[in-house]
């Protein structure tokens, strides 16, 4: 656990934060400025939050720095990061940003929004590697205990002029998604920009309520999977009506997420 709080916290502090008046914040695309991953209504601005590509991750949880040569995948080059990152932050403060320090940002996110920092008493296994290297989780575990989330992405455009939509119309479709908790289903929803593209997304998090018991994963899961299934295409119907969407592909969750489907 410490491990894993350590390598949240470094990615967190390896981003950036800024402030941005609204003046600046209309004439983002005529400036030709970096997207950020997020942003977030503060007072009378915005903060704009550039994550580390690590941060941007929640799956990959790789708990231990392998010791070979070839493990230089595990944490992105700082140095590339921290310049990069210097030289939107230099961009955006010669047009009137101020730079926000990182433990001060995460407050001001858990203010408007939710804590950034992850609960660290609680670990995600991706499912293939429960599949491939089941030796790795550890054991035993109480099975009660267990929880599945399944988590959906969609790329969202605009329908006719084939580009993404603003980000107030898709923190209107997050709150929308949020508000579809039910007694069966809790969801969670978020934004992200693409990092190689600049393309929008929308993400959820889908938690039956239902407790696994002493079922094995497998059994319970093909209890819910139609229920589950019906639920998103219901999520998706909700999208439909703000905009165009596409769910997301393989090549998404292994090019953006850092998720291997073996």
């Amino acid at each position: 656990m410490e491990e894993r709080y350590y390598w949240l916290v470094r990615s967190w502090r390896d981003s950036l934060f800024m402030r941005i008046p609204d003046a600046l914040y209309d004439s983002w695309d005529e400036n030709d400025l970096t997207q950020p991953s997020r942003w977030l209504r503060w007072e009378n601005e915005w903060l704009g939050l550039w994550y580390h590509p690590k941060f941007q991750a929640p799956f990959f949880e790789c708990l231990v720095e392998g010791d070979d040569e070839e493990s230089g995948w595990f944490f992105p080059d700082s140095a590339e990061i921290q310049k990069e990152c210097a030289k939107i932050r230099k961009s955006i403060e010669k047009l009137g940003g101020k730079f926000v320090e990182p433990d001060i940002a995460r407050h001001m996110v858990a203010t408007v929004d939710r804590d950034p920092y992850i609960r660290t008493d609680i670990v995600e296994y991706p499912l293939v590697q429960l599949l491939l290297w089941p030796e790795s989780i550890p054991s035993p575990i109480e099975p009660d205990s267990r929880s599945i989330i399944i988590k959906v992405w969609w790329k969202v455009f605009d329908r006719e002029k084939k580009h993404a939509i603003l980000e107030p119309e898709a923190n209107c479709i997050v709150e929308r998604l949020e508000e579809e908790s039910n007694l069966r289903f809790h969801v969670k929803s978020w934004i992200a920009n693409c990092s190689s593209s600049g393309k929008l997304f929308i993400n959820a998090e889908i938690q039956p309520l239902s407790k696994m018991g002493y079922k094995t994963t497998t059994d319970f899961y093909n209890d819910i999977e139609s229920t589950v299934e019906e639920f998103i295409l219901h999520l998706e119907s909700i999208i439909s009506t703000y905009c165009g969407f596409r769910r997301c592909s393989r090549h998404f969750w292994e090019k953006e997420l850092l998720i291997s489907f073996a």
